[in-house]
């Protein structure tokens, strides 16, 4: 088959050009060994009469190839000679001539190996090894007949290349080296398109049946590759080579680099073939383990091949300019991003071992404070938590099961310490101060603890990495300032949105019952055992931060969190992600418990002790937001009177929390039916501390005055456009309500009457008191009329008792609203009939009209 594809290939090139290039080569040989080799001048002559023979006798370009490559062994022999006598010149046209042959597939299998054997020579003899290297790829490349031993030792010859004297064969021998490795696989892949046209997964299982040769399972493409990487698992180890025979030294740098791209650019292979899963599982994991661990500083890593006996004459293979602390961060580095791809591409087949490398870089993110380790750790838990199908896998394979480590909660864990520990300042000196005031003076983003200031790093992603990414370095480079925690802030808010995308894909209908509620457990458990520690580090950070930009990717984490919690029902773990959120949107982290008693969430488990330590038991924000309003509290019946008076600060960071507050409440306000009084208490503190007052058709808006104040609250003209917009936001609140199922809709309105009950208290003192549950209240009663007789009763009762108040502006508001609603139910009545969307039993219409009588 490789043949006739060859054949066609032939067919569109002019195959009279090559007998005439073949023929000037031959010539130029002869006259260039007239002088001193007339063995090679009598070949090559010879060679040229035998061409024209050829291209006499044959009728046709397809004939014309076919009997090319049948005299192959008799063109090559003027070509061998010629490379023998190694004369720069005679060899340099002689390897012309070879490559032209190999470029126009003349080469047989037997040729093949003739002219490996030579070009084995030339290297041997250090002759013209650049030209050998332009050779060999093509060589391999072409078509199928160099395999075996022979391809064996093409490979050797480019890694012996790689250690030549000169730069420039160096650079050529490694591009020669990662080419021939990568087309060892490809012929792999090629092989199996073949003869299988399908893909099957499955697991690797069973023995070799000889350490010294590759199973007899595979085909042979499939079998030089199983030798090739078993090998390079042996040299990265120190140890000898079996079927690369003749390597005398290779840099485990180079050994890992190719690790690493059969790994990433050929994984169907090693999932496909349980034998290449077998090496993995026990050649190539058992290495990393053994590399990789959080004292692989105090490894003799800088050495050739540290598992050897011989270490110590290892390192004379070294320049004496290299240390061993440089020479651990290239191999680490590379040994991480081994790790990263295993877990990426072979989770499937590597459980027990993907769970070990995870829970070693969570070593190294937890030893190395200051050094490299540290943050090159982050960038590949980053690569790894930002991906869906891993948070998953994680919660599937580890959480889910009994007597297992929690992976996933482990990981989120980890990730929240080092946030805890970056905004965690030991001293406190004047030059942190300058800095301080530096950042901020130049505008710079960051985060601010405790008068700790750690700056913002820009631009991180899960694909751009500072040190994964420093292949062509010995050294680390230096780490910005900042970003460690910068890191962690992007990984978190990378593995928020993959937990929510797993939670979705989960949560997804299924025909079959049982598996959809499998599906949701498993759901339930990503949520449960990430959540904790996700919204203690963005609590953290979000009280941290400083940037606008920064803040707003942190709320978009919370309400993330909330989305993912409406989806799988979270309860507990719920009730604190949408606290946390109410209190970023007011004055002060305490505000809600001081102000409205309405306390934090209790910890129900040891992991929700995080977030009550670090956010509820805060004592206030740190101050970089702008100051939007000040003023008092709105009051609450049910705390002391004297902290009615006491002045509090709303800053720009709680609006903008509070536009993602509301969205996110009107949004899921069917999800959140248990904590509508949280929601909606929130919602009227917010209204009252920017004097947002209702109108008479329950709409909210700013009460305007010329020197900007509205009674006790002063309204800075910064928060005019921020007002207008949660303006709109809460004008959106009353129609969420009215959409809700009859018993979601009453739970609601339960919660809206027990405001306005405790506006009434505040009322019956003699101080103003908040309008706002009403206000909505009445605009929740305007937009369901269709279901009137659901909830009038209730909501009578409640308008007849506020009625009853003692109070000019209560009362008149109120009577506006109730004649509001009586003109809206009168206009309903007409000529025609009653309107169907009023109660058809005059009698409860009656009972409708006399309940807005005794209102007013």
């Amino acid at each position: 088959m490789n043949r006739q594809f060859a054949d066609m290939s032939i067919n569109a090139i002019d195959s009279k050009k090559l007998v005439e290039a073949l023929l000037g080569d031959l010539r130029l040989l002869s006259q260039e060994a007239k002088k001193k080799q007339n063995h090679v001048k009598e070949s090559a002559e010879s060679g040229v009469v035998r061409i024209r023979n050829i291209s006499t006798a044959s009728v046709g370009d397809t004939v014309l190839i076919t009997n090319l490559r049948a005299a192959c062994t008799e063109l090559l022999q003027p070509l061998i000679l010629a490379c023998e006598t190694r004369y720069t010149r005679l060899v340099q046209i002689a390897l012309q001539g070879i490559q032209r042959l190999v470029q126009h597939r003349i080469l047989s299998g037997n040729g093949a190996t003739i002219v490996t054997n030579e070009l084995w020579a030339l290297v041997e003899a250090e002759c013209e090894e650049l030209r050998v290297l332009q050779t060999v790829p093509p060589l391999v490349s072409s078509e199928l007949v160099v395999t075996g031993n022979t391809l064996a030792k093409c490979i050797v010859m480019c890694f012996r290349l790689h250690f030549a004297k000169d730069p420039i064969v160096i650079n050529a021998a490694s591009a020669a080296v990662r080419q021939l490795v990568s087309t060892v696989f490809e012929r792999v892949i090629q092989e199996d398109g073949i003869f299988s046209s399908e893909l099957t997964v499955v697991n690797p299982a069973g023995g070799r049946p000889s350490a010294r040769a590759a199973p007899p399972t595979l085909r042979p493409c499939a079998a030089d590759a199983y030798m090739l990487f078993r090998d390079l698992c042996l040299l990265i180890n120190g140890e000898a080579p079996i079927w690369l025979v003749g390597i005398q030294e290779m840099t485990r740098t180079l050994g890992l680099e190719l690790l690493e791209s059969l790994l990433k650019g050929y994984p169907s292979v090693f999932i496909r073939h349980v034998e290449f899963g077998g090496l993995l599982k026990d050649d190539v994991c058992p290495l990393i383990i053994r590399l990789f661990s959080p004292n692989v500083k105090a490894m003799h890593i800088s050495s050739q091949h540290p598992a050897s006996r011989n270490s110590a004459a290892s390192m004379s293979n070294y320049p004496p300019t290299i240390s061993h602390e440089r020479q651990s961060f290239p191999i680490s580095m590379r040994l991480v991003r081994i790790v990263t791809l295993i877990v990426q591409f072979y989770q499937n087949i590597l459980h027990t071992e993907c769970e070990i490398f995870i829970s070693t870089l969570l070593k190294f993110v937890d030893g190395d404070r200051k050094g490299w380790q540290r943050p090159l750790a982050l960038e590949s838990l980053h690569r790894i938590v930002s991906s869906t199908d891993l948070v998953k896998w994680m919660t599937e394979s580890f959480d889910c099961r009994p007597n297992s480590t929690h992976v996933l909660e482990q990981v989120a864990v980890g990730l929240s310490t080092v946030v805890q520990q970056c905004l965690v300042s030991t001293t406190f000196s004047s030059d942190q101060e300058n800095e301080l005031e530096r950042s901020q003076e130049d505008g710079g983003p960051g985060f601010l603890s405790k008068g700790l200031w750690v700056p913002y790093v820009e631009h991180l992603t899960a694909k751009k990495s500072i040190l994964l990414d420093s292949l062509d370095r010995m050294d680390a480079v230096p780490i910005p300032e900042g970003y460690v925690l910068s890191r962690c802030c992007v990984a978190l808010c990378d593995m928020t949105q993959a937990v929510y995308a797993a939670i979705d894909n989960l949560c997804l209908p299924d025909e079959n019952q049982e598996s959809s509620e499998a599906k949701l457990e498993v759901a339930k458990v990503a949520y449960t055992n990430s959540q904790p520690s996700i919204l203690a580090a963005i609590g953290s950070l979000l009280a941290a931060s400083s940037d606008e930009m920064v803040s707003d990717q942190l709320l978009c984490c919370l309400s993330t969190l909330i989305s993912a919690g409406c989806r799988v029902g979270a309860g507990p773990d719920l009730h604190r992600s949408v606290y946390v959120l109410a209190i970023m949107s007011l004055p002060s982290p305490s505000y809600l418990n001081q102000f409205a008693a309405i306390a934090p969430p209790s910890a129900t488990s040891k992991r929700d002790v995080a977030v009550a330590e670090q956010v509820f038991d805060m004592e206030a924000w740190p101050s970089t937001a702008q100051v939007t309003a000040t003023g008092p509290p709105c009051p609450c019946p049910v705390v002391s009177t004297e902290l009615w008076n006491k002045q509090v600060l709303l800053t720009s960071k709680n609006m903008q929390a509070a536009r993602t507050f509301i969205a996110s409440i009107t949004t899921y306000i069917k999800e959140l039916n248990n904590l509508s009084y949280l929601c909606l208490a929130t919602c009227e503190h917010l209204s009252w501390l920017l004097a947002m007052r209702p109108t008479q058709v329950g709409q909210f808006e700013r009460e305007t005055r010329d020197d900007h104040s509205n009674g006790p609250t002063v309204v800075t003209n910064a928060a005019l456009a921020g007002i207008g917009m949660l303006s709109s936001l809460m004008d959106k609140v009353a129609p969420a309500i009215a959409a809700l199922p009859d018993d979601c809709f009453l739970s609601v309105i339960d919660s809206l009457i027990r405001l306005s009950d405790e506006s009434l208290a505040v009322a019956a003192t003699g101080r103003e008191s908040s309008l706002f549950p009403l206000a909505v209240l009445y605009k929740v009663c305007v937009l369901s009329l269709p279901r009137l007789d659901v909830f009038w009763q209730k909501t009578a009762n409640h308008f007849i008792k506020v009625c009853g108040f003692v109070d000019g502006d209560l009362i008149e508001s109120i009577l506006d609203m109730d004649r509001s609603v009586a003109i809206q139910i009168l206009e309903k009545v007409s000529d025609r009939g009653w309107d169907p969307t009023l109660p058809r039993d005059p009698i409860e219409m009656l009972k409708v009209i006399e309940d807005l009588s005794r209102m007013h």
